[in-house]
């Protein structure tokens, strides 16, 4: 008669760790990858739209790159972009800031285009960057 002990237990240690990792379940989402998936087409007049994620203190934003296929920034593909992004914000998100760059690098005013869309809770850092409030980019993709 063989004593249990002296086979290996490895094996068994194994495939019982591989068996219950299965069982703990797909790993939680993270909020960005809602506006990311959202936004992975981008709209007429912008080659790429980008997003990521900071803090600034206790506030959570997103931040949006448009990347513009000509030298300025094209209103109707920002609209287009705030729109989706707006349906999709995860509550987690404070702020969404928006900086253009156009297909070669350079900056773009996002100053002009914002404004022409009525945003009224934007802060603008400066023509090239804003800062507008969570709840603006929900209510304009609910108006729209």
């Amino acid at each position: 008669m063989k004593r249990f002990a002296s086979r290996p237990l490895g094996p068994v240690m194994l495939g019982v760790l591989v068996a219950l990792t299965g069982c703990a379940g797909a790993a939680p989402q993270s909020p960005l990858e809602a506006v990311e998936a959202a936004i992975r087409d981008a709209p007429a007049g912008l080659d790429e739209v980008r997003a990521d994620e900071g803090i600034d203190g206790f506030s959570r934003h997103v931040l949006l790159v448009l990347v513009a296929s000509g030298d300025e920034l094209p209103v109707d593909g920002v609209t287009e972009t705030l729109d989706t992004v707006g349906d999709v914000l995860p509550e987690e998100y404070d702020s969404v800031h928006v900086v253009a760059r156009s297909a070669s690098g350079d900056r773009l005013d996002v100053d002009t285009a914002l404004e022409s869309l009525g945003f009224s809770e934007t802060y603008m850092v400066s023509p090239t960057r804003a800062h507008i409030t969570a709840s603006a980019v929900r209510a304009f993709a609910s108006e729209g």
